[in-house]
């Protein structure tokens, strides 16, 4: 509870910056992720806003949405039904080494809290090389945690900017994912 106090005061400051901010772009994504502890494999959407301290500083504050029905290392019978939805808010800072705020190499770190649901097969008896009788469990997924992050940003237009990003949400912790994007601010 003491987390997510935090986290929404956080926040709270965080849009009071934003706006503020004469520097700020919004940005949209799409990406794949990849579930730790499952592995479950899947996309991830983005979207959030982005203002610029300094030419090699940013503040970001997002949301991704990790959707996935599929986990790699299970056949069709142990997938069917299988899901893993996760949210995840987060706010982070960004450092960039191009001339320009948000280009070049991108280097970020900040803080992530997430939730979401996940239902997959657990076990079964497996019998001449099949699983039989086949047992699955609903768990809720929540994590609070840091996410790093690793990319590089570069203009599209005067008024656009692409960004390649890898991100780890929930660094060294339980059902971290993985994802690599592609982010439009605008």
């Amino acid at each position: 509870m003491f987390t997510k106090a935090v986290l929404a005061l956080l926040m709270s400051v965080f849009s009071t910056v934003l706006l503020a901010q004469q520097s700020f772009k919004a940005f949209a994504g799409a990406g794949v992720g990849i579930e730790n502890r499952i592995g479950f494999r899947g996309i991830n959407l983005q979207g959030g806003g982005e203002f610029h301290l300094t030419n090699h500083l940013t503040g970001i504050t997002g949301i991704d949405l990790f959707l996935s029905n599929k986990v790699a290392k299970w056949s069709n019978a142990e997938n069917d039904g299988a899901y893993f939805r996760q949210l995840t808010p987060s706010l982070k800072l960004q450092y960039n080494t191009g001339n320009e705020p948000g280009t070049g190499f991108l280097v970020s770190g900040g803080l992530a809290l997430r939730t979401g649901r996940t239902y997959h097969f657990e076990s079964g008896d497996y019998l001449d090389g099949k699983f039989t009788n086949q047992r699955y469990v609903t768990e809720r997924v929540r994590g609070n945690g840091f996410m790093l992050g690793i990319g590089y940003g570069f203009p599209l237009s005067e008024q656009v900017q692409g960004k390649v990003e890898f991100t780890n949400q929930a660094f060294l912790m339980l059902n971290d994912q993985y994802t690599l994007s592609f982010k439009v601010c605008f």
